[in-house]
């Protein structure tokens, strides 16, 4: 029978969840700094998509980046949505939100989650290499 040896394996165990670690001590910055672009970007297409004659502003300032957590798979998450609701209709503002991106029966599509993800895409994901590239060296 052969026998097969394996060296430096409890070194790579420990370094890997060092590594684990400090991710953990880093992703909830890094989550917020790309999420935060994502949500500029929202709001640039809301502008852009709505005029003022039509909105009050509150869906726009409704936009918002909830803090990142890990879930219990040790995944970490982090959401931009929409918060509250419409002080003059009671409507809430989420969806305000997908009325305007899917349309109804009665109003056409104005798509502007869809683009703005698109558009911050790049820029996120840049920001989040950066960010772990920094940590492992």
């Amino acid at each position: 029978m052969a026998t097969i040896n394996f060296s430096g394996v409890d070194e790579m165990i420990g370094k890997l969840g060092a590594i684990g670690r400090t991710i953990d001590e880093y992703a909830p910055g890094i989550l917020k700094s790309a999420a935060g672009e994502l949500e500029k970007s929202i709001k640039g297409n809301i502008n852009r998509i709505v005029s003022p004659l039509e909105s009050s502003g509150e869906m726009l300032r409704s936009v918002k980046t909830n803090r990142p957590y890990k879930n219990k798979n040790g995944v970490w998450k982090v959401k931009v949505g929409f918060r509250g609701k419409d002080s003059v209709t009671g409507t809430p503002n989420d969806l305000k939100a997908m009325l305007l991106e899917y349309g109804s029966s009665r109003q056409r599509p104005r798509p502007f989650i869809g683009p703005a993800e698109e558009a911050a895409r790049g820029e996120c994901l840049a920001i989040i290499r950066d960010g772990f590239n920094k940590i492992l060296g």
